[in-house]
């Protein structure tokens, strides 16, 4: 038990667990950013990303999809920019990369990754209503050096780049998609052989399957990759 957030623990055991289990939030300072950067995110950047949508009114015209999908809520802010932040300890380089966001919803994942770096971004989105949305929250915070790509299409369908390595993924879908998605990635990169990482938040699945480590958590934010294996290296 993290013994300074007892009294948050007995008035709300619901917010204690997000806070801390969910969000790895384990300070009074991170508590106070974690706050505000959820209040003040789309004040800062004039975008609207705040909302939550249902499952059931997400407009998919894909019906097993839909089965398989996830409500959309924005990520925390704090979480994405600490587990992106890692990967500069890897030695990611964000300015030759591409970034992609499954499940992109209305792009504040997006928003972030941009500004943290990453110049070439891809948002996947099967919600024809969220991606109006996310392309003019994109076009208010694009920078004149940065590429954005939103894919309205089923993500088992959408073969990443070969230069793609960083995919994130926050509670998107079940794991019978996830399967597909993890298909067309690890195709990408038996191509392409290269170093790629799996940023995951509150969605459950199984890397090890695919011969990847988990390598650390931050923030809630579990990091995957295939750094360990032999073959992930470019010849």
């Amino acid at each position: 038990m993290i013994k300074k957030f007892w009294l948050l623990k007995i008035v709300s055991p619901t917010q204690y667990h997000s806070l801390t289990v969910k969000h790895g939030i384990d300070s009074y300072t991170d508590l106070m950013v974690h706050l505000w950067e959820m209040l003040t995110f789309d004040l800062k950047h004039g975008v609207s990303t705040r909302k939550i949508v249902q499952i059931e009114d997400l407009d998919f015209t894909d019906h097993e999809s839909h089965k398989h999908a996830q409500r959309y809520r924005g990520s925390p802010v704090i979480c994405v920019r600490k587990s992106l932040r890692y990967l500069k300890k890897e030695d990611v380089d964000f300015h030759k990369t591409t970034f992609v966001d499954y499940g992109s919803g209305l792009g504040k994942v997006l928003i972030i990754a941009m500004k943290e770096g990453f110049l070439n971004l891809i948002g996947i989105e099967l919600s024809s209503s969220l991606n109006e949305k996310c392309r003019k929250n994109m076009d208010k915070v694009l920078c004149s050096d940065c590429t954005v790509s939103i894919i309205e299409e089923d993500a088992r369908k959408v073969p990443p780049p070969p230069e793609a390595s960083v995919f994130f993924f926050y509670r998107p879908f079940g794991p019978v998609i996830f399967d597909g998605v993890m298909e067309q990635i690890l195709q990408s990169v038996e191509m392409n052989p290269r170093v790629i990482y799996c940023l995951t938040m509150q969605a459950e699945y199984d890397f090890s399957k695919h011969n990847m480590d988990l390598i650390t958590t931050e923030y809630g934010v579990r990091i995957y990759s295939n750094k360990g294996t032999s073959d992930s290296q470019p010849e």
